[in-house]
């Protein structure tokens, strides 16, 4: 009777111990996703200016970074190749490894492509950005306090797995004889664009120096990541960077070391 009772004490201990593995799982999941954070974070804006703002301006700037990677890390640029893959609209698709010359390999278009990107980022989301500071005071007045708030812009850096904007803004809050500050204020919005940027980098490193980049051999290293090549009618390479993680795509164009009609093949 008592080896019965150990063999059901047993079994309860590892009934309650994988149910904690899997709670301790699924938090962790949940907090990588930003799920808890936003629960947690409450929906009082005066408490939670960040999360506030990130509900305001999250899909602006994922949108803003979509376009961007797809036309080749511009938002309009006159140095691009429009095209069309099967199933898609046209794309103006931007050259960032380019050379007219025949025979000749092409020059890297933006050695600082991190900043360059970076910049096209701010530039294209700064209007509604200020729009959305400018709605939080007018949120917390609707609250009734009192705001005395100065916004300057804004900064965006660009690390792993995501983009942090961080405000130059100040906010003086007083309600019932109470007054809190805020500062410091930052905006963390999930993305593989760094990832993606990396990559890209190193392809048209490869392609100015040698004519060619080794797409295979680079995702047996880095299965993390497709890497598909297509070569236009008009000898231009257009290259399709996929983060399997994300699904995002970083697409660009290189015009390299062309051999005219008549004169033999490029790789």
């Amino acid at each position: 009777m008592g080896e019965k009772i150990n063999k059901k004490a047993q079994v309860s201990i590892f009934i309650v111990i994988a149910v904690l593995v899997v709670g301790i799982i699924a938090i962790y999941f949940l907090i990588r996703s930003g799920i808890i954070t936003e629960f947690s974070a409450g929906g009082k804006p005066e408490e939670n200016p960040e999360s506030y703002l990130k509900e305001c301006i999250q899909e602006k700037v994922q949108d803003t970074i979509k376009t961007i990677m797809i036309q080749g890390g511009y938002m309009n640029r006159d140095l691009n190749i429009k095209f069309q893959f099967e199933g898609e609209e046209y794309q103006n698709i931007s050259y960032l490894c380019y050379t007219s010359l025949d025979y000749i390999s092409c020059t890297n278009q933006e050695a600082m492509l991190f900043t360059h990107i970076k910049q096209e980022i701010k530039n294209e989301i700064e209007d509604e950005m200020e729009e959305c500071v400018n709605s939080y005071f007018e949120s917390l007045k609707d609250r009734g306090f009192e705001v005395s708030g100065v916004y300057n812009g804004f900064s965006i850096d660009s690390i792993p797995e995501k983009v942090i904007l961080s405000l130059d803004a100040k906010v003086t809050l007083t309600k019932g004889g109470e007054t809190t500050n805020q500062k410091d204020l930052k905006i963390v919005i999930p993305t593989r664009i760094y990832e993606l940027t990396e990559v890209v980098q190193e392809i048209t490193s490869q392609e100015a120096r040698f004519c060619y980049f080794e797409n295979g051999g680079y995702m047996m290293l880095y299965p993390e990541f497709k890497i598909e090549r297509y070569k236009t009618s008009r000898d231009v390479k257009i290259y399709t960077v996929i983060d399997k993680r994300s699904e995002e795509v970083f697409r660009f164009a290189v015009r390299s070391c062309r051999i005219p009609p008549g004169q033999g093949t490029t790789q």
